[in-house]
C-alpha cells in the first residue's frame, strides 16, 4: 500500500519533517492516523527508530489506531509498534 498517495499538503508536510517532534492536529476523518502510519513506516523503514509509542486521548481512538496500523503496516505491526495507549491529561 502506498501510504502517501492522495495525501494533502499538510499531511505531506508532517511526513517529510526531518527535525524535532511532529504533532498532527486535524478534524475527524481527515487522515491523521494514516499520516501517523506513514511517519512510522518511514522511521522504521530506514531504521531511524526501533520502537514507536502512539498516544491517543480516547479509548475509541486507540482501537481505531490499532486497526488502522494493522491495515496500513501489516508487516510492522505489532512487531515495531509496541504500544498504542490512551493518555489522560489533568490540565
Amino acid at each position: 500500500m502506498n501510504l502517501v498517495q492522495n495525501m494533502n499538503e499538510n499531511q505531506l508536510k508532517a511526513i517529510l519533517k526531518t527535525e524535532g517532534a511532529v504533532m498532527v492536529i486535524a478534524g475527524a476523518g481527515s487522515g491523521k492516523t494514516r499520516t501517523a502510519a506513514s511517519i512510522v513506516d518511514i522511521l522504521t523503514r530506514y531504521n531511524w527508530v526501533k520502537n514507536i509509542l502512539f498516544l491517543a486521548d480516547r479509548t475509541a481512538l486507540v482501537k481505531q489506531a490499532k486497526n488502522s496500523f494493522k491495515e496500513y503496516l501489516p508487516k510492522k505491526y505489532p512487531k515495531r509498534v509496541k504500544s498504542i495507549r490512551r493518555f489522560i491529561s489533568t490540565k
